[in-house]
């Protein structure tokens, strides 16, 4: 049986030096931006916006009905807009957090609205067929330990 000779395929130092100078750019300029700017960075102000519903905040609550959640508006101290939003899940009868956050762009109640209603949510005035005001019904599941 012949073998042939293996031939060792050598890159030109330059192209190859190039290649790797441009991939350590991209992922340093990747891992520079994700220090300087994280995705975290909008969930950072998730305690301040559970704050400003705990101390009766809430404006506005809207409901995804395809998810089972809630969103609870507030406007933060700075003037912008957060939410927190929870769910229900209807197998297991548990609440839970979906998410929380606030962005630079939240800068009015309807910008708010507008950017929920974009991703399937609409406004209601109720939680589980319970019709109370925004602050009241958070609070009604604040103090059933829904929310923590």
């Amino acid at each position: 049986m012949f073998n042939p000779p293996l031939q060792r395929v050598q890159l030109p130092p330059i192209p190859f030096f190039l290649l790797a100078l441009a991939l350590a750019i991209i992922s340093g300029g990747f891992f520079m931006g994700s220090l300087t700017n994280p995705h975290g960075q909008k969930h950072d102000e998730s305690h301040d916006i559970r704050k400003c519903l705990e101390n009766g905040g809430a404006r506005k609550v809207m409901f995804m009905e395809s998810m089972n959640r809630w969103a609870f508006m507030c406007q933060l101290e700075g003037g912008k807009w957060g939410f927190r939003s929870v769910g229900y899940d209807t197998a297991s009868h548990e609440w839970y957090q979906a998410t929380s956050f606030s962005d630079d762009s939240f800068t009015t109640q309807s910008i708010l609205e507008k950017y929920l209603t974009g991703r399937g949510y609409s406004p209601t005035g109720n939680v589980m067929g319970v019709s109370a005001s925004p602050s009241q019904l958070y609070a009604m599941l604040l103090q059933a330990g829904v929310v923590p």
